[in-house]
């Protein structure tokens, strides 16, 4: 196999989507700042790899459950006549260059690549497009703490990327902060909120919704699609 025979998925749901299904505590403005300076950094990660990516989003998504979603992005991207492909979403702030080019040398050694979030889901994934693969990535429970384990027991030969964090409530954003890894749109979406909280001693900006932030495990970004890059601008 060669890199050609590679694609890059890349799941997000649209923001009005993602906004009510995780909006991280935040008003609208704000999750919308960060949601949109998110999304723009992951791609230009993912076209700078060379790779063909295809991007996902929820207005034109197909199926009723995000494996049933899942399943059917990468039999279409099967029928493009790709046969491996780099599973990664929105939420990953920590995504470099090099995670993705050591994932390509991994498969075109005939490995699966996982890395694991701090939900015990993961934050990318690349294997080959099987079709008994593909069945059995429907059947992953995605929004559980099993979704890593799971994927390990049926996924050929693999081999695990860094542990990484995967954003989806305010307390990820601490965890975020512990990292001392914080990347430069991070830092300007902290800044850019307009009232004050200290976490774990580090003073952020942040404006508050009045609910509560449940933890909820789950996988990858919900499997969404769409064709252009529009609703970036």
């Amino acid at each position: 196999m060669s890199k050609e025979s590679i694609a890059l998925l890349f799941f997000s749901r649209t923001f009005g989507d993602e906004f009510r299904a995780k909006d991280l505590g935040l008003s609208k403005d704000a999750f919308k700042s960060f949601y949109y300076n998110q999304v723009n950094r992951t791609l230009s990660i993912a076209y700078q790899s060379g790779l063909q990516v295809f991007e996902h989003y929820s207005d034109i998504q197909k199926g009723s459950s995000f494996g049933e979603k899942l399943s059917h992005a990468l039999s279409s991207i099967k029928r493009n006549g790709f046969e491996q492909v780099i599973v990664i979403g929105n939420d990953t702030p920590l995504l470099t260059l090099d995670h993705l080019e050591n994932t390509v040398n991994g498969l075109l050694k005939g490995q699966s690549i996982l890395g694991k979030d701090q939900h015990k889901g993961v934050w990318i994934m690349g294997f080959d497009l099987e079709e008994d693969l593909i069945l059995k990535i429907e059947d992953v429970n995605w929004h559980t703490s099993h979704v890593y384990e799971e994927l390990r027991q049926f996924l050929p030969n693999v081999i695990s990327l860094c542990e990484s964090i995967d954003l989806n409530h305010f307390k990820d954003l601490r965890l975020l902060l512990k990292s001392n890894e914080l990347v430069r749109s991070i830092k300007r979406f902290l800044r850019s909120l307009r009232s004050t909280m200290n976490i774990e001693g580090v003073l952020i900006e942040f404006e508050p919704r009045k609910s509560s932030f449940s933890f909820i495990n789950r996988g990858p970004p919900e499997l969404i699609s769409s064709q252009s890059n529009n609703q970036f601008k």
